[in-house]
């Protein structure tokens, strides 16, 4: 009997979390700004993120993180990295940036479905952006301490996830 119930409380859980990854929020134009036209970079399998977890808590305030010290007023390291969304998986799964400056992600939505770009460490989210559809937009990332983070799409977070080290 009790076996019989676990079951079912499983195929209850998989049925709502499926549920809840069909959900798509509505595209807004936030503060993103334009930018030049990117060239797609080709899918790269997995390697720095394939063991990190994404994270389904709110995205607080940048800084609001106990023990990262996001800086949105740090120096700017005038680093531009390029990334795309082809359907929903990234155009790489591994990003290089600079300590503590604020860095930029010149990013090519190339599909019709609407992404965001988030940046946890750990179990925190840290960063994230508005939801986004189709075009070119400029994300404006805070200083972060040197360390190893996980980018995602918060709304794909299975199949859009990879790593960022920053030193």
């Amino acid at each position: 009997m009790d076996r019989k119930r676990s079951s079912g409380a499983l195929i209850v859980v998989v049925a709502l979390v499926a549920a809840c990854g069909a959900a798509a929020p509505a595209a807004s134009t936030g503060s993103l700004a334009p930018s030049a036209v990117i060239s797609p970079a080709a899918h790269t399998a997995p390697s720095v993120a394939a063991s990190m977890a994404p994270s389904d808590s709110p995205a607080p305030s940048v800084g609001e993180t106990p023990g990262i010290s996001a800086d949105p007023q740090a120096p700017d390291s005038h680093v531009t990295v390029k990334l795309a969304a082809i359907g929903i998986h990234w155009s790489t799964t591994e990003i290089e940036a600079p300590a503590g400056k604020v860095w930029h992600i010149a990013f090519d939505n190339q599909s019709t479905t609407l992404h965001n770009f988030a940046l946890s460490s750990g179990s925190q989210q840290i960063f994230r952006t508005e939801t986004f559809g189709h075009g070119i937009q400029t994300i404006d990332v805070p200083g972060l301490p040197a360390d190893t983070y996980l980018f995602t799409c918060t709304i794909h977070p299975q199949t859009m996830r990879g790593g960022v080290v920053i030193k």
